[in-house]
């Protein structure tokens, strides 16, 4: 399967995201499914186009990043499966990654967690999870991952005929995906000339959290008028509870 990688990029653009599916689809063939990996917690990110991608692809893996979030493992996983449950993806369509990553204020979580998480993953309806990223974990983080992997499904040989007929489709699916990119290069207008250089996204102001600050101190200083804009852009991050924030968390500018 081919897992998309979708965030901010998307919001508020539906048609983008219904074009994106359908093109890849149409270039890999219906036997090759998509998933997408998107927001977790659904509630705080409406202008995304969640619809589309559901529509489009068999499930999803959502970024459920309680260590980013600062939130119990437990809330972060209840609130993700019920916001994903009400867009229509059940549990069994679910492959929640965790975020075995360190980066500035954000640390590894605990070893516990970890294993928890792909315990609890398990026991609400999920086959499988993932993480990011694999070349980021440290040791630690493999040890917990080994010790509470999920069951494996038992191994069946492969016949010489069957192996002929996967390398096959291998090489068929390919030879497919050399023409997609081939065809994303070359991408032409409906009058025949060629497609416009798309023009770089800005990338959004951001501020990093000092001693003292509020959310509506922040955001008088910023000139935003009101802390709740602050808070939805942020609310991954910040978590819960809006009057908690900490030195050092780095927060988008609306």
């Amino acid at each position: 399967l081919l897992v998309l990688d979708v965030e901010s990029e998307f919001k508020g653009r539906p048609e983008t995201a219904d074009d994106v599916c359908r093109r890849i689809s149409e270039a890999l063939g219906a036997e090759y499914p998509l998933y997408f990996s998107s927001f977790a917690i659904a509630r705080y990110h409406r202008s995304f186009p969640f619809e589309e991608f559901r529509r489009q692809c068999a499930g999803a893996a959502p970024q459920v990043y309680w260590n980013a979030f600062r939130w119990p493992l437990e809330s972060a996983l209840a609130e993700t499966y019920e916001d994903y449950a009400a867009l229509g993806i059940p549990a069994e369509q679910l492959f929640p990654v965790a975020g075995l990553y360190q980066e500035g204020f954000i640390r590894y979580p605990e070893a516990d967690d970890v294993r928890e998480f792909i315990t609890q993953a398990a026991a609400l309806g999920s086959s499988g999870v993932s993480f990011w990223s694999y070349e980021h974990m440290s040791a630690e983080m493999w040890q917990a991952v080994g010790s509470a992997a999920m069951a494996e499904p038992e191994e069946v040989a492969m016949s010489s005929q069957e192996f002929q007929q996967v390398s096959q489709s291998l090489g068929e699916l390919s030879s497919r995906v050399d023409r997609l990119e081939a065809d994303v290069r070359n991408l032409q207008t409906a009058d025949g000339a060629p497609a416009p250089i798309p023009v770089p996204v800005p990338q959004p102001r951001t501020y990093t959290v000092q001693p003292g600050d509020t959310l509506s101190g922040i955001a008088g200083r910023l000139g935003l008028g009101d802390w709740h804009r602050l808070y939805e852009a942020n609310a991954g991050v910040i978590g819960g509870n809006p009057d908690l924030i900490y030195p050092g968390q780095v927060l988008v500018v609306p």
